[in-house]
């Protein structure tokens, strides 16, 4: 059993790693900051965790699955980007896997703080991951649980693969049973109960850079069913990767196994992109690695073959394991963010205002100069009570100026005197492009209010709601409000749509 936090912070594990501070924990296992009081080095220890409630045949199968992690990772200790074993040792009949310390942060908190990164840096770290994945299946390993969470960025910007702890070698027997793995970034076969596949480590693979390059993931869904069932069936689109980032990623992505790019492939053309895209301009509001981590500032903390208790979905005899959480998304949701009417808008409704007055009053301005024949009264009359009618529309636009609101339960958009409300249950997919928001709507009877309208909210030829033009907002570029989407409208409303006809994977 683990001593609790406080109690366990000094104490030594085989006489010489002094325990300095707790870095994670999850279902299996905890993370700890330590220093080597042999070597005078710091260093990262993880200790297994057991539940009080375990069998003795679970705890049997436990331990051999956090020894075979430490004799997985050594295969591969010489490689820059898979994090180092230094030693294994026992402490009050458990074991402990003694690594090398990195002072980084996880990719899942980078994306969480900084949003979506530049396409040249999500193919560097792309080239340093499949590099470690390569190394690993050239070794006859399969990591197994691939994914943003498992993959940490150092102050220095290296990139390391972490938490064989799931891994597998090709002449071992598999410990567990069922599925292995976070569900969103798990390949379809994986839920056939086919034996894993290096290919599978490649879906996976693909399933980060589309949530390192979009900012969100391409499969998480409110639900496990639901996500699962975007796995098997869903063809996500890329938004911000320009090609050759692209094709790799949609590569990986392949349903079929025996279709998907190969890690060579991959490997070859996340190297070009990588090349490519660095010789471009990135977005100066995106963050690079290094950046990422100087952004997280006091928050930062330092992660080394880190177990998190998020969505690892580890499933044995059928059954999952306790103290597990559901998965999180990448951006939590503080509350709705509001993009008002432009000022140049609102500046020209009151110029409209004012002319309107203006025009209104022109006959009684007139009267008293110009002797008019008594029958020009109703004409003035008329003419005053048009221009008058008009100043109060634009007045009462000017009181109700144009606003977009994304919350966590609708979009809504205010334009002149209608008021535009989407539930979330009503939409399936949006995107924004062209500096329009594009809504796919989940139930096509609900587009009759936008039939025959030839401003926005109004229906394309393709059928696709044009909810609104974000010229026509104050602030609201196009990366700010992708960032808005995807920072509160999680997977109902962020992913990217799914394309009427999903493209065929590469031959």
């Amino acid at each position: 059993m683990t001593a609790g936090t406080g109690d366990a912070v000094g104490r030594r594990v085989a006489g010489r790693y002094r325990l300095v501070e707790q870095l994670g924990a999850g279902a299996y296992g905890t993370v700890w900051r330590a220093f080597d009081e042999t070597l005078d080095v710091t260093v990262a220890a993880k200790e297994v965790r057991l539940s009080p409630a375990a069998s003795l045949d679970d705890t049997a199968r436990m331990l051999a699955r956090v020894e075979r992690e430490a004799r997985m990772v050594a295969k591969l200790r010489d490689h820059p980007h898979v994090v180092t074993v230094l030693d294994v040792v026992r402490e009050g009949g458990l074991p402990w896997i003694i690594m090398e310390f990195i002072p980084s942060v996880s990719l899942a908190e980078a994306i969480h703080v900084r949003g979506a990164f530049p396409p040249g840096e999500v193919a560097r770290i792309g080239v340093a991951v499949l590099d470690a994945l390569t190394a690993a299946h050239q070794a006859g390993i399969t990591h197994r649980d691939v994914k943003p969470a498992n993959i940490l960025i150092g102050e220095d910007g290296r990139v390391v693969l972490v938490d064989f702890g799931v891994a597998v070698h090709a002449s071992e027997p598999t410990i567990t049973e069922g599925p292995i793995g976070t569900l969103a970034y798990m390949a379809p076969e994986q839920f056939g109960g086919t034996r894993m596949l290096s290919a599978s480590d490649l879906f996976s693979l693909g399933a980060t850079l589309y949530c390192t390059v979009e900012g969100v993931s391409a499969f998480s869904r409110p639900t496990e069913a639901a996500t699962i069932q975007a796995v098997l069936t869903e063809h996500p689109r890329l938004v911000r990767a320009p090609e050759p980032l692209a094709g790799a990623i949609l590569g990986f992505l392949v349903k079929d196994p025996e279709r998907r790019l190969t890690g060579d492939a991959g490997l070859a053309a996340l190297r070009v992109a990588a090349t490519e895209l660095r010789e471009l301009p990135q977005e100066s509001d995106a963050a690079s690695a290094s950046d990422a981590f100087m952004t997280l500032g006091d928050g930062v903390r330092a992660h080394v073959g880190r177990v998190e208790a998020d969505a690892t979905r580890i499933v044995v005899h059928g059954q999952p394991a306790p103290e597990l959480a559901a998965e999180a998304d990448p951006v939590e949701m503080t509350g709705p963010i509001r993009y008002r009417e432009a000022a140049l808008r609102r500046a020209v409704g009151g110029v409209l205002s004012v002319c309107a007055l203006a025009a209104a009053a022109v006959p009684w301005i007139l009267e008293p100069v110009i002797d008019l024949p008594a029958w020009t009264y109703a004409l003035a009359v008329l003419w005053s009570g048009f221009f008058g009618c008009w100043a109060g529309v634009f007045v009462y636009l000017l009181g109700r100026p144009d606003v977009l609101v994304l919350d966590e339960t609708s979009l809504r958009y205010r334009r002149g005197a209608e008021d535009h409300v989407l539930p979330r249950e009503q939409v399936s997919g949006v995107r924004v492009r062209a500096g329009r928001i594009e809504i796919d709507l989940s139930d096509p009877t609900g587009a009759g209010p936008y039939q025959g309208r030839s401003e926005p909210p109004h229906l394309d030829d393709a059928g696709v709601l044009v909810f609104c033009v974000l010229e026509d907002l104050s602030g609201a570029s196009d990366d700010k409000v992708v960032a808005a989407l995807r920072r509160f409208g999680g997977a109902a409303f962020t992913e990217v749509p799914r394309p009427r006809h999903p493209p065929a994977g590469p031959t």
